[in-house]
This record gives structure tokens, sequence and C-alpha cells, in this order.
């Protein structure tokens, strides 16, 4: 139980005006994680310290919900914020020391009550801090966003046998430039999937034509490479995201676990499949074609001509 400061009766600065509480402070072993949980519950867009250490923010309304702390900590209350009408810190500390209350040293001194619980008093609007940048939102609907990537198109030239999945990697390696660099974003951008209307959607989609035309401009032997490189970055690299912010291959599993709502363990096995596959697609296309690497360019240029010879044809 929390509880109050209590006013001398001779001082007359006490009580302190406030307007309510505006937000809790909490130290848990894992600071996303449970972001996360609280996200599902009341908000799914959450927010992050722009440099570390990690410490992720959940917004209830007009307040919030702040997780810190490491993996060895015990969870618990680090503080509870109130905001002030007339707002005067150095005045406000002086008063709550000659109340008796005993107050934490730093810029953000905070009150402590008989049990060691820290408040903290702000000015009155408050609301996160300018170090606060948006970190992802989470899906609402795992299980439609994780059919929408497993469907398969029936019709449409071009479309036609192909999964929603391969053309959203497709369409990412066009917008990013790189295969590699489409690998190592696609599961953040699966995390914040919930936030892209279908008209920025249909858009890429409607460039998988132009992206296959950059890529075929890339020698054979250099995308054999970049497949190389991309799964040994999927399975081992911990990456940049943006903002001093980086995510780790066990970062990237719960990402897609959540977005796509397969269990994790399905994920761990479909990601050592992916790696396989990257680090291993000259002998797989030697396999699949009993073709050398260096006479593939000329194949695909053949084939490229078969198949827009039949496309002019069933125009």
């Amino acid at each position: 139980m929390l509880a109050p400061v209590v006013a001398r009766a001779d001082d007359p600065s006490l009580p302190i005006h406030t307007t309510g509480i505006e937000h809790f402070g909490f130290t848990v072993t894992d600071p996303e994680a449970t972001a996360k949980f609280y996200g599902r519950i009341f908000d799914g867009q959450l927010f992050q310290e722009k440099d570390p250490p990690p410490r992720f923010y959940v917004k209830l309304g007009t307040g919030y919900i702040a997780f810190g702390g490491n993996p060895t900590v015990t969870p618990s209350i680090d503080h509870f914020c109130a905001l002030v009408e007339n707002y005067q810190p150095q005045e406000m500390r002086k008063n709550l020391e000659a109340a008796g209350v005993t107050m934490s040293p730093g810029p953000f001194g905070m009150a402590l009550d008989p049990d060691g619980l820290r408040l903290q008093l702000l000015r009155v609007p408050g609301g996160l801090a300018k170090t606060i940048i948006p970190a992802y939102r989470l899906s609402q609907d795992e299980a439609l966003l994780g059919r929408l990537f497993q469907y398969r198109f029936h019709a449409g030239r071009g479309l036609r046998g192909h999964s929603f999945g391969n053309l959203f990697l497709t369409a990412l390696s066009d917008v990013t430039g790189d295969f590699a660099e489409a690998v190592r974003v696609s599961g953040e951008v699966l995390a914040t999937l919930s936030q892209v209307n279908a008209g920025i959607v249909r858009k890429d989609l409607g460039r998988v034509a132009e992206g296959r035309a950059a890529l075929r401009k890339i020698p054979v032997s250099r995308l054999l490479e970049i497949c190389a490189q991309a799964g040994a970055q999927f399975l081992e690299g911990t990456l940049p995201l943006g903002g001093g912010a980086t995510q780790s291959p066990r970062q990237y599993l719960e990402s897609l676990s959540a977005s796509s709502g397969l269990p994790q363990v399905m994920v761990r096995r479909n990601m050592a499949k992916i790696h396989a596959a990257l680090t291993n697609m000259p002998a797989i296309l030697h396999g699949l074609s009993g073709k050398e690497i260096a006479d593939l360019d000329q194949l695909l240029v053949r084939l490229q001509q078969a198949a827009e010879a039949l496309d002019r044809h069933g125009a």
C-alpha cells in the first residue's frame, strides 16, 4: 500500500496539489516482453528510449507505464509519478524535507515512503519525454496476419501459384535495394504491418515485376554471394534497427512469432531451414538445373525470353 505524504500542521505548503497519477515505472527481467504483454491489453503502439539501456513504454490514455531492468533483477515497482500544479521542484523538495520526507539525490529527486517506494513529481501536462521514440506496433489480429502470409494466389498473370509471403519479400527487396537487407528488416516490417493500409500493400505488389527486372541485372554468382551473406545474418547477426536500437536473432524470432501467430519452436525451425537454403543455394540450383553456376545467367536469359513470348501470345 502506498503511504501518503503527511503535512505538518504548521506547514502551509502541503499538501501538494496534483492533477493525478501520470505513470508507473516497473523493474522487470525483460522490459520488451513485459511491454508486449501490456501492449496487447491496452495499446499496441509500443515506445522505447532511443538510447540504451532498453526501456519500453505502454500508453494508458493520457498516462503510461514504463518498464526497465535486466534478467537478474527481482520484479518490483520502481516508482510512480504524480503531476503537480504550479511545479517548483526546488521549493517542493525543500518543503518535503522540512516535513520529514526523505528525498533521493539527483536532479529527479524522488520522495521515499516508509517502504522505500519512490514518488516522482513532475509538471503538468507531463507525457512521454523527448528521448522516447516509437518502437513498433503489435498486431491486433495475429492469426489473420499469419493466414495472409501463407495465402497462395490462385489467379492473375505473374501471381498465380505464388504465396503472399514470397511476394512480400520480393517487394521488400526492391524497396530496400538489397535482398540481404530485406531479410534483415522483414521481422520489423511484420511487427509494424498492422499500421500499413491496403493501398500501400497494393502499391508494393504492383512493383513486383520491376523488382524482378532489377534482380535480373545482377549476375547469378553475385546473387548467390548475397544469399549466403543473408543466411548468416538472418540466423546469427545482431543488427541495427536505427535510433541506437538493435535486433538479435532471439528478438526477431519473438517478433515474427507475435506477428504471424506461429509458435516460437516452429519459427525457430523455419529460421534454420531458411538459413540452410540461403547458404547452400549453389548446390540447390545445380541439383535443380544440372547446370554450372557460370551457365545459369544465359539459361535465365533464355527462360525470360520464353516467358515474355508466352505473355505476348496470351495477350
